[in-house]
């Protein structure tokens, strides 16, 4: 997979489509920073295009944006950890969509001593960013991901069972995805 202006569009668009009614308006737009990228943030991602796209709605004048630079952790604080699959992470979320009983739904918990995001943001980031390097600091602090193209921002889960000393627990487990027939042999397929 590679980074499009189309993938752009479209996650991005639905992220802001989502906030039609949003009071915080400036949150429905994305707009130029001064650093020349396109923001966009709902409150629990954010997402800066070095190469503005068009097709998403810009911000009107009367509106200012929210300044990311401050929200943004420095990256050279932060220890990169291995993102897992995408088909992985899709498969997750399939299944949570699927069953409505999952206590830990689209929960993803990135490791030991790491923040557990949102599965379909992780999802929305990978496939947007597809050669994106990933940064945490604490258990309790944003995400960063950074890749050529951009970088993004999830902000980390509240969950029940995780303590800002991380003892492990059986809920702290990585989460398997699990596979349909038809998943299972397009990924295994020789």
């Amino acid at each position: 997979m590679k980074y499009t202006e189309k993938t752009a569009v479209s996650i991005i668009g639905k992220m802001l489509r989502s906030l039609k009614n949003e009071p915080r308006e400036s949150l429905r737009y994305t707009y130029i920073d001064g650093a020349g990228r396109q923001c966009s943030c709902d409150g629990f991602r954010a997402y800066r295009l070095i190469k503005p796209v068009a097709g998403l709605p810009d911000m009107p004048a009367h509106l200012k944006g929210i300044d990311l630079d401050r929200i943004y952790p420095d990256s050279r604080n932060l220890r990169e950890i291995a993102l897992p699959a995408l088909d992985d992470v899709k498969a997750i979320c399939a299944a949570d969509r699927a069953n409505k009983d999952e206590p830990r739904r689209y929960q993803f918990p990135l490791g030991d001593d790491s923040p557990v995001v949102n599965s379909l943001y992780l999802r929305d980031m990978m496939q947007l960013f597809p050669d994106a390097r990933c940064y945490v600091g604490a258990a309790f602090s944003a995400v960063l991901f950074v890749s050529q193209y951009g970088d993004g921002l999830i902000c980390p889960m509240r969950v029940q069972d995780r303590t800002p000393r991380q003892i492990p627990s059986r809920d702290n487990a990585p989460r398997v995805p699990v596979y349909s027939a038809a998943q299972f042999a397009a990924r295994f397929a020789a």
